[in-house]
């Protein structure tokens, strides 16, 4: 907390993974590139999150996206293609405001947006030498608000 009664708080991070070749023996055929999934075990990701409070108002925001290659031919996609992958987003804000009404009566009021997003791009073999793409495409988005009242009505409670 500073001198002036702001306090922050900042976190950021970032990852990104080349992954790494994987065998898998179950598609073990020249077909299937003998089983060895290549270059496609990737994950990109990054976080932040921030508050900030003074007296009895906090804000705080955050983002968070991952991108992640899906090596493993799950749900039948084909594989060893590297273009199968998900990605999903989640970012968020908060208002929150906790005064002190009197010695025994609190107040906690707050209001809120967040954002979900889903990608998810699936690679399926359609006939001899055909490749179709498939997409799933998920959004959500919610407002919410919430109000307490904290009234400590005896002190032997």
């Amino acid at each position: 907390m500073s001198d002036n009664g702001l306090d922050t708080f900042i976190s950021a991070n970032w990852l990104d993974s080349e992954g790494q070749d994987l065998y898998f023996p179950e598609y073990d055929a020249p077909e299937t590139n003998n089983g060895v999934f290549e270059n496609g075990d990737f994950e990109q990701n990054y976080n932040f999150l921030t508050k900030l409070a003074f007296e009895n108002l906090a804000f705080q925001a955050g983002a968070n996206k991952r991108e992640k290659g899906i090596p493993t031919g799950e749900y039948k996609t084909v594989f060893n293609d590297p273009r199968t992958k998900a990605i999903d987003r989640t970012n968020f804000v908060e208002l929150k405001w906790t005064p002190t009404l009197d010695k025994n009566k609190n107040l906690l009021a707050k209001i809120y947006h967040c954002q979900y997003a889903l990608d998810g791009d699936w690679y399926y073999e359609k006939g001899t030498n055909s490749i179709e793409d498939r997409a799933d495409r998920i959004r959500a988005n919610w407002i919410g608000s919430e109000i307490q009242f904290d009234w400590e009505t005896s002190e032997k409670n």
